[in-house]
């Protein structure tokens, strides 16, 4: 009749991590390289954040990270809507210039998609 193996809830209050360890929500910021499989954003008004990118991370491109046939493809938000591989989204990241919104859970992100500058 031990009481094991219950946890008290961690004490998240929606503060953001350093690690990107159990993060969750929408970032809308410049999208940095880390590491392999991890990158920042980093909003205008706010802290750089970092994430994890997964097999199932949705990205979705306008025109840099990658593009159908070359066009721009946007939503009427401004937003890409291209399917991009992680592999292109890391090259993207490495320039250090695009917009993108970020959507995480637990710290990794579900979706990153290009915002268009014109």
């Amino acid at each position: 009749g031990v009481n094991g193996g219950r946890r008290e809830p961690g004490g998240q209050d929606g503060r953001s991590t350093p690690t990107g360890e159990g993060v969750a929500g929408t970032w809308v910021g410049v999208l940095k390289y880390l590491a392999p499989g991890k990158l920042t954003v980093t909003p205008e008004d706010g802290m750089e954040q970092a994430f994890f990118v997964a097999k199932d991370t949705k990205v979705l491109g306008a025109a840099a990270i990658c593009a159908s046939n070359g066009n721009v493809t946007v939503d009427g938000t401004g937003y890409g809507t291209s399917t991009c591989t992680d592999a292109q989204l890391e090259k993207a990241a490495k320039m250090g210039s695009l917009t993108v919104r970020v959507t995480l859970q637990d710290g990794v992100a579900t979706k990153v998609v290009e915002k268009y500058h014109p």
